[in-house]
Protein backbone atom coordinates (compact mmCIF):
# COMPACT_ATOMS: atom_id res chain seq x y z
CA UNK A 1 0.00 0.00 0.00
CA UNK A 2 0.90 3.79 -0.88
CA UNK A 3 1.29 5.55 1.87
CA UNK A 4 1.49 9.74 2.01
CA UNK A 5 4.97 9.13 3.33
CA UNK A 6 5.70 7.02 0.49
CA UNK A 7 3.62 9.44 -1.92
CA UNK A 8 6.37 11.95 -0.45
CA UNK A 9 9.31 9.99 -1.13
CA UNK A 10 8.25 8.86 -4.19
CA UNK A 11 7.91 12.73 -5.33
CA UNK A 12 11.36 13.96 -3.85
CA UNK A 13 13.41 11.04 -6.04
CA UNK A 14 11.45 12.22 -9.03
CA UNK A 15 12.04 15.65 -8.59
CA UNK A 16 15.97 14.77 -8.29
CA UNK A 17 15.88 12.67 -11.14
CA UNK A 18 14.62 15.45 -13.66
CA UNK A 19 16.90 17.99 -12.41
CA UNK A 20 20.25 15.81 -13.07
CA UNK A 21 21.54 15.64 -16.81
CA UNK A 22 21.60 12.50 -18.39
CA UNK A 23 25.06 11.87 -18.68
CA UNK A 24 25.02 12.42 -14.65
CA UNK A 25 22.37 9.86 -14.46
CA UNK A 26 24.09 7.10 -16.67
CA UNK A 27 26.82 7.82 -14.80
CA UNK A 28 25.42 7.06 -11.51
CA UNK A 29 23.51 3.96 -12.74
CA UNK A 30 26.82 2.69 -14.17
CA UNK A 31 28.73 3.02 -11.16
CA UNK A 32 25.60 1.46 -9.19
CA UNK A 33 25.80 -1.99 -11.41
CA UNK A 34 29.77 -1.74 -11.49
CA UNK A 35 30.30 -5.00 -9.04
CA UNK A 36 33.40 -7.26 -8.82
CA UNK A 37 36.90 -5.98 -8.96
CA UNK A 38 37.21 -4.51 -5.62
CA UNK A 39 40.98 -5.29 -5.53
CA UNK A 40 41.83 -4.01 -8.70
CA UNK A 41 39.84 -0.91 -7.69
CA UNK A 42 41.97 -0.59 -4.65
CA UNK A 43 45.23 -1.24 -6.22
CA UNK A 44 44.49 2.45 -7.89
CA UNK A 45 42.81 3.86 -4.71
CA UNK A 46 46.24 3.13 -2.87
CA UNK A 47 48.51 4.25 -5.45
CA UNK A 48 46.95 7.84 -5.92
CA UNK A 49 47.05 8.33 -2.41
CA UNK A 50 49.98 7.29 -1.67
CA UNK A 51 51.79 9.29 -4.22
CA UNK A 52 50.51 12.72 -2.23
CA UNK A 53 52.16 10.97 1.11
CA UNK A 54 55.65 11.07 2.61
CA UNK A 55 55.17 7.45 3.43
CA UNK A 56 58.46 5.86 2.55
CA UNK A 57 56.63 2.25 1.86
CA UNK A 58 54.20 3.25 -0.47
CA UNK A 59 54.21 1.28 -3.94
CA UNK A 60 54.62 4.14 -6.37
CA UNK A 61 54.52 2.48 -9.78
CA UNK A 62 54.22 4.48 -12.75
CA UNK A 63 52.22 2.34 -15.02
CA UNK A 64 49.35 -0.65 -14.30
CA UNK A 65 48.92 -2.73 -17.55
CA UNK A 66 46.02 -4.51 -17.01
CA UNK A 67 45.19 -7.28 -19.74
CA UNK A 68 42.64 -10.22 -20.87
CA UNK A 69 40.42 -11.54 -23.76
CA UNK A 70 37.48 -9.26 -25.04
CA UNK A 71 34.71 -8.90 -23.00
CA UNK A 72 36.35 -9.50 -20.08
CA UNK A 73 35.22 -6.24 -18.44
CA UNK A 74 38.70 -4.46 -19.28
CA UNK A 75 36.98 -1.14 -20.18
CA UNK A 76 34.23 -0.91 -17.56
CA UNK A 77 37.32 -1.54 -14.96
CA UNK A 78 39.25 1.72 -16.97
CA UNK A 79 35.63 3.39 -16.47
CA UNK A 80 35.35 2.60 -12.28
CA UNK A 81 38.94 4.31 -12.31
CA UNK A 82 38.17 7.08 -13.51
CA UNK A 83 35.65 7.33 -11.58
CA UNK A 84 37.42 6.44 -8.75
CA UNK A 85 40.03 9.19 -9.70
CA UNK A 86 37.61 12.06 -10.76
CA UNK A 87 36.99 13.53 -7.32
CA UNK A 88 40.50 14.46 -6.63
CA UNK A 89 42.67 14.63 -9.94
CA UNK A 90 41.55 15.18 -13.61
CA UNK A 91 42.06 12.23 -15.41
CA UNK A 92 42.78 11.85 -19.45
CA UNK A 93 41.41 9.07 -21.60
CA UNK A 94 42.22 7.44 -24.52
CA UNK A 95 40.73 5.13 -26.70
CA UNK A 96 43.27 3.27 -29.20
CA UNK A 97 40.10 1.24 -31.03
CA UNK A 98 38.64 5.48 -32.09
CA UNK A 99 41.57 7.17 -33.35
CA UNK A 100 44.57 5.81 -35.51
CA UNK A 101 47.37 5.71 -32.81
CA UNK A 102 50.14 8.08 -33.49
CA UNK A 103 52.15 10.18 -30.87
CA UNK A 104 50.27 13.55 -32.21
CA UNK A 105 46.95 11.43 -32.56
CA UNK A 106 47.20 10.26 -28.79
CA UNK A 107 48.13 13.56 -27.47
CA UNK A 108 45.09 15.51 -29.22
CA UNK A 109 42.71 12.92 -27.54
CA UNK A 110 44.15 13.60 -24.25
CA UNK A 111 43.76 17.41 -24.27
CA UNK A 112 40.09 16.37 -25.95
CA UNK A 113 39.49 14.20 -23.09
CA UNK A 114 40.69 16.93 -20.43
CA UNK A 115 38.88 19.75 -22.06
CA UNK A 116 35.64 17.88 -22.49
CA UNK A 117 35.72 17.08 -18.87
CA UNK A 118 36.48 20.99 -17.51
CA UNK A 119 40.00 19.97 -17.32
CA UNK A 120 41.70 22.23 -19.56
CA UNK A 121 45.22 23.65 -19.04
CA UNK A 122 45.56 21.02 -15.92
CA UNK A 123 48.01 17.94 -16.13
CA UNK A 124 46.23 14.58 -15.40
CA UNK A 125 47.43 12.36 -12.48
CA UNK A 126 45.60 9.43 -14.27
CA UNK A 127 46.08 8.59 -17.54
CA UNK A 128 44.09 5.68 -19.19
CA UNK A 129 44.79 4.02 -22.48
CA UNK A 130 42.07 1.88 -23.58
CA UNK A 131 42.74 -0.77 -26.56
CA UNK A 132 46.73 -0.82 -26.28
CA UNK A 133 46.91 -3.92 -28.36
CA UNK A 134 46.29 -1.42 -31.49
CA UNK A 135 48.86 1.37 -30.38
CA UNK A 136 51.53 -0.49 -32.97
CA UNK A 137 54.69 1.55 -33.47
CA UNK A 138 53.32 4.12 -31.41
CA UNK A 139 54.00 1.43 -28.43
CA UNK A 140 57.65 2.55 -28.62
CA UNK A 141 57.16 6.02 -28.03
CA UNK A 142 54.88 5.63 -25.60
CA UNK A 143 57.38 3.41 -23.54
CA UNK A 144 60.57 5.10 -24.42
CA UNK A 145 59.17 9.12 -24.35
CA UNK A 146 55.77 9.64 -23.48
CA UNK A 147 55.60 7.82 -20.03
CA UNK A 148 58.99 8.56 -18.78
CA UNK A 149 58.60 12.17 -18.75
CA UNK A 150 55.19 12.38 -17.18
CA UNK A 151 55.55 13.92 -13.39
CA UNK A 152 56.00 11.13 -10.57
CA UNK A 153 52.74 11.51 -9.42
CA UNK A 154 50.86 10.51 -12.40
CA UNK A 155 49.93 6.99 -13.22
CA UNK A 156 49.22 5.37 -16.45
CA UNK A 157 46.85 2.43 -16.68
CA UNK A 158 47.04 1.13 -19.90
CA UNK A 159 44.13 -2.00 -20.53
CA UNK A 160 45.07 -4.37 -23.55
CA UNK A 161 43.99 -8.00 -25.08
CA UNK A 162 47.68 -8.99 -24.75
CA UNK A 163 50.16 -8.80 -21.40
CA UNK A 164 53.13 -6.44 -22.30
CA UNK A 165 55.83 -7.48 -24.34
CA UNK A 166 59.89 -8.36 -24.16
CA UNK A 167 60.44 -4.43 -24.75
CA UNK A 168 58.88 -3.76 -21.78
CA UNK A 169 59.34 -6.91 -19.17
CA UNK A 170 63.07 -7.14 -20.11
CA UNK A 171 63.95 -3.22 -19.49
CA UNK A 172 65.43 -3.14 -16.16
CA UNK A 173 64.14 0.35 -15.32
CA UNK A 174 60.29 -0.49 -16.16
CA UNK A 175 60.36 -4.09 -13.96
CA UNK A 176 60.63 -1.94 -10.49
CA UNK A 177 57.13 0.32 -11.79
CA UNK A 178 55.02 -1.68 -13.65
CA UNK A 179 52.95 -3.46 -12.54
CA UNK A 180 50.60 -6.16 -14.66
CA UNK A 181 47.05 -7.85 -14.03
CA UNK A 182 45.58 -10.53 -15.79
CA UNK A 183 41.79 -9.73 -15.63
CA UNK A 184 40.05 -13.15 -15.11
CA UNK A 185 36.00 -13.88 -15.28
CA UNK A 186 34.38 -12.71 -12.30
CA UNK A 187 32.98 -15.76 -11.34
CA UNK A 188 29.92 -16.83 -10.12
CA UNK A 189 28.55 -18.89 -6.91
CA UNK A 190 25.52 -20.63 -7.74
CA UNK A 191 23.20 -19.32 -5.06
CA UNK A 192 25.12 -16.26 -4.77
CA UNK A 193 23.76 -13.03 -5.84
CA UNK A 194 25.74 -10.92 -8.46
CA UNK A 195 26.57 -7.81 -5.78
CA UNK A 196 28.87 -10.94 -4.18
CA UNK A 197 30.99 -11.54 -6.98
CA UNK A 198 34.67 -11.56 -6.50
CA UNK A 199 37.05 -10.55 -8.54
CA UNK A 200 39.45 -13.08 -10.41
CA UNK A 201 43.11 -11.24 -10.46
CA UNK A 202 46.76 -11.96 -10.72
CA UNK A 203 48.87 -8.99 -9.73
CA UNK A 204 52.65 -9.20 -10.72
CA UNK A 205 55.41 -7.69 -9.98
CA UNK A 206 58.05 -7.43 -13.01
CA UNK A 207 61.26 -7.08 -10.94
Amino acid sequence: MITSRNSEEISVKMRSLTQQGLGERLEQERARRFVGRADELELIRRRLVESRSESGEADLFGALWVHGPGGIGKSTLLAAYARAASAGCAVAEVDCGRIMPSPDSIRTAMNDSLISSGGRNVQPCLIIIDSAERLGPAENWLREEFLPALPGHVVAVIASRRPPDAAWLSDPGWRDILRVILLGNLPQKTSAPCSRWRASVWICWTR
